[in-house]
């Protein structure tokens, strides 16, 4: 046995207490004040969070729920908070309150993120503000044209988004309106929105009616049946608005019916989901089904336009049929003739699609459906190599619904199959590349479709060839803001000379940035302090920071390194009220 040794207790007891305090003494804290982005006022009540910067970013698991933040706090009736017993390294702060846009991680856009910083050992920053912009709201009430208030209306708010230099209209929120007809949206942020309104009883009106008829149409603010007509609302942040009254307009409206016919068998296509899409930056969708045994449709209350007669994503039988000894599969509507030789393995979608010009009403109209265009193709490696594992195909349509779109995953010798695809124009995208990859070039029935479109308007499918690199280019590099400091959590755009599509990724702690599986070309790049999305993917609004925006040409394997002045949100903001 050793003997006991009193001072070797008191030395390990001091060697742990020293440790202690030195752990203390390199503890961070975080103070500041929560305000109001436009009165300054201070904020209390507001829930503040604290996380490590970084995709490590350790967490707290409590129990059963998901993982926590180190850190949070709340503040008091003054804005102010501390945040202590906090580790040297680099965070995030977020921030929560009723009546506010959230800040930071949890923002619902680019606009009103928030920049990452660094606190250093024992350091106690006590200069932190965090700005939080006040949400807006839109009051109103949908009326019709002797000013009574139409209960059964629905309503839609949308803003305009840049998609690949295209903008596309996109439902921000919509809601019944209150028995008084009344309605009201917040949580909007700052930006320019259009209102629309549709009674939804007025199919009540039409139904089964020949002849023209006059109801209620889908109408925008303030009062035209034309979205192109359309008034926008410019919400400031913060703004109140009250008063938006939508009256409805009485307008023409006609019925288009038909029937629905399977291509493969000739027979009708019964119960199954069609869709009557308007074209144009604000679709509307009717929907209703193919029924009976003749597969008839009907819509009434279609106002006058161009649309698009669809059928999408119904399964329906893949049959093998058994004669002279042979087999061979169709596929068809589940209405089947009893005592048929078939057997039923399998189930597979039934698409079609027609263009249909309303001025009038429409019957007979005959969409036909079948299984949709099939693409069978190949993945190959140049130079010859094991292909990556893991590897997508999708098919995005330009114009209509993203719902439309298909992605496939490439089997282990390279081989890839779509079928049931709808005739439409796709853009190609490909996902799980290594970063060392990149798309050399896509060739469907013969032509380079690499840098262009995927046409199958016309229903037709084809071969495909892939062939992919393993010799991509990188670019790297590091924002700096007005002093000269790294600009941690700058979110870097990166775009091919003359395309229209944007690649973004947010620079580290340091301020540095790193975009790989690029393609051999001229690229431009410019750095954001926040931004809005739908300004970041506006080419002509990029265009407005050129003496910020950096060139750099990389070739096969080479890694571009480029420094970008930070683009502050004051910035940005100020141009932004240019162009609203």
């Amino acid at each position: 046995m050793r003997p006991f040794v009193p001072g070797l207790v008191v030395l390990l007891a001091a060697n742990g207490a020293f440790a202690q305090t030195l752990d203390t003494l390199s503890k961070c804290k975080l103070e500041g004040q929560v305000v109001n982005a436009v009165t300054g006022e201070p904020l209390g009540k507001a829930l503040l969070r604290v996380e490590l910067y970084g995709p490590a970013a350790p967490s707290v698991a409590v129990s059963n729920t998901p993982s926590v933040p180190l850190h949070a706090t709340q503040t008091g009736p003054d804005g102010h908070f501390l945040l202590s017993d906090l580790d040297p390294g680099t965070y995030t702060l977020s921030a929560r309150r009723a009546g506010f846009l959230s800040y930071g991680n949890e923002a619902i856009s680019m606009a009103f993120g928030a920049a990452p910083f660094k606190l250093a050992s024992g350091e106690h920053r006590k200069d932190i503000v965090v700005k939080m912009t006040p949400q807006g709201f839109i009051h109103g009430r949908v009326l019709d044209d002797d000013g009574d208030p139409v209960a059964s209306a629905h309503v839609r708010v949308y803003r305009l988004r840049t998609v690949s230099g295209e903008k596309q209209a996109e439902t921000v929120a919509e809601t019944d309106v209150q028995g008084d007809a009344s309605f009201v949206f917040g949580n909007l942020p700052p930006g320019r929105y259009f209102l629309s309104a549709q009674d939804m009883e007025m199919e009540l009106a039409a139904a089964g009616r020949k002849g023209p008829v006059d109801v209620y149409a889908p109408t925008f603010f303030p009062n035209v049946s034309d979205a192109e007509s359309a008034a926008p609302i410019t919400l400031t942040a913060g703004a109140d608005i009250h008063g938006i009254d939508i009256r409805l307009r009485k307008a023409r409206v006609f019925h288009v019916s038909g029937r629905v016919v399977n291509a493969t068998t000739g027979r009708p296509g019964t119960h199954l989901p069609l869709m009557l899409v308007s074209k144009g930056p604000f679709p509307s969708t009717n929907a209703t089904e193919a029924l009976g045994d003749d597969g008839h449709f009907r819509y009434d209350s279609v106002a006058p336009g161009s649309y698009l007669l669809q059928c999408c994503g119904q399964s329906v039988s893949m049959v093998t049929f058994k004669g002279n000894g042979v087999s061979y599969s169709k596929s068809f509507s589940m209405t089947m003739s009893e005592g048929s030789d078939i057997a039923v393995p399998e189930t597979m979608p039934l698409t079609g699609r027609l263009a249909v010009a309303v001025s009038g009403d429409i019957d007979n109209l005959v969409l036909t459906v079948g299984p949709g265009a099939e693409i069978a193709g190949t993945i190959q490696l140049d130079p010859a190599g094991p292909l990556p594992g893991g590897v997508t195909i999708m098919l995005q349509p330009v114009e209509s619904n993203p719902d439309d779109g298909l992605t496939t995953q490439v089997e282990g010798n390279g081989a890839f199959h779509m079928t049931g695809v709808l005739p439409a124009v796709y853009r190609t995208a490909f996902g799980n590349l290594p970063e060392d990859t990149y798309v050399k070039s896509v060739r469907f029935a013969g032509r380079d479709i690499t840098t262009g479109k995927l046409d199958l308007a016309a229903g037709a499918g084809g071969p495909m060839d892939v062939t992919l690199s393993p010799n991509a280019a990188a670019i790297t590099g590091v924002v700096r803001n007005a002093a000269g400091d790294p600009a941690p959590g700058a979110k870097v755009q990166i775009w091919m000379a003359g395309g229209d599509f944007v690649n973004i990724v947010e620079a580290d702690e340091n301020g540095a940035f790193r975009m790989a599986g690029l393609a051999p070309a001229e690229y431009r790049a410019v750095a954001w302090e926040a931004i809005d999305e739908d300004l970041a993917g506006d080419r002509s609004f990029r265009a407005r920071f050129e003496s910020q925006t950096a060139s750099v040409k990389v070739a096969e394997k080479a890694r571009g390194n480029v420094e970008l002045k930070l683009v502050t949100r004051a910035a940005v903001e100020a141009e932004a009220d240019k162009v609203k």
